[in-house]
């Protein structure tokens, strides 16, 4: 039963991805707290693995050397935003700036297999 569930995760985040990158509109979940979005510190960790409990928020970062405005100093910084459509309207618009991460909550870690 394990390799079947984790099977199942592996093509279901497939399938999204693929989604997601032909152009087809795909659900991606909404922001646990909206007046949260843009609180969270910088250096909190974005991403996540097979199994999270919420999106946080959506970030967009932009790098000034490959053509974003130099807002920090000629740092890199980021966007955040409280749903991943206007993240990847932005993303595309925006010279320098990355695809969307997704700040994510983790409450508990759970060990799947590499598919």
């Amino acid at each position: 039963m394990k390799n079947f569930f984790g099977r199942q995760i592996c093509d279901k985040i497939c399938q999204l991805f693929s989604l997601a990158f032909m152009g087809q509109n795909v659900n991606f979940p909404s922001v646990l707290d909206p007046s949260m979005v843009g609180e969270y510190p910088a250096t909190a960790k974005s991403g996540g693995g097979y199994v999270w409990d919420a999106v946080l928020e959506y970030r967009v970062w932009c790098h000034p050397k490959p053509g974003a405005a130099d807002q920090a100093d000629d740092s890199d910084y980021y966007y955040a935003f409280d749903n991943y459509h206007e993240a990847k309207a932005f993303s595309l618009e925006t010279e320098g700036a990355k695809q969307p991460l997704a700040l994510v909550l983790q409450r508990e870690y759970i060990s799947v297999f590499v598919c």
